[in-house]
């Protein structure tokens, strides 16, 4: 769950402070182009989001990733909570593409060996857990002391395969930073053939 909470309306076209974490920047870089998009101005801020019990004395708006927007009772301090992959699907019908595999040109050219045994690494790894998903659940709800139903409700959105459709929702989510001038080089996606 990747997703930005508000703990009060936004009035006009400013949302006050949004605390980020450095978790992840393509949730922020997104988050900034949501609110660039719909012309609101917030003062950004980076820090920890990792109790939300002090999130209403930081800042007026927090993005909120990974195990602790699962294990930290947002609702009871935040009116409004909104998933970032839900309104990306909304504003395009496409998925978000959260997280990617990525290498330099310069080393895979330099070390393709190398680049495709790694590939052939995270392949292994991502089929063994699909094999045993069931004890991935059971660790993950030890772990966070979660109902194995919310764990398993967590893996079963998780898609962990780069589709066309799913390489189109990339390009078009680099194409709108750069029309938005939160990047200055249009990104161009390429693939280290195997």
């Amino acid at each position: 769950m990747i997703g930005i909470g508000f703990a009060g309306v936004i009035s006009g076209n400013i949302v006050g402070a949004v605390l980020f974490s450095q978790e992840s920047t393509s949730s922020t870089v997104f988050l900034k182009m949501i609110f660039n998009k719909r012309k609101v101005s917030p003062i950004y801020e980076v820090g920890s989001v990792t109790n939300c019990q002090n999130i209403s004395k930081l800042a007026d708006a927090v993005l909120v990733i990974g195990d602790t927007a699962l294990t930290q009772p947002w609702g009871q301090v935040l009116k409004y909570r909104i998933d970032l992959g839900h309104l990306w699907y909304e504003m395009t019908q496409l998925p978000f593409v959260f997280a990617v595999w990525a290498v330099r040109r310069s080393f895979a050219g330099k070390y393709p060996s190398i680049v495709n045994e790694i590939h052939k690494l995270l392949l292994a790894s991502k089929k063994q857990v699909y094999q045993h998903i069931d004890k991935v659940i059971e660790v993950g709800k030890n772990k966070l002391n979660l109902e194995q139903s919310v764990i398993k409700e967590y893996f079963d959105l998780l898609y962990c395969d780069l589709d066309d459709q799913k390489i189109n929702a990339m390009q078009l989510f680099f194409d709108s930073l750069l029309d938005q001038k939160i990047i200055n080089k249009r990104a161009n996606i390429h693939f280290f053939i195997l």
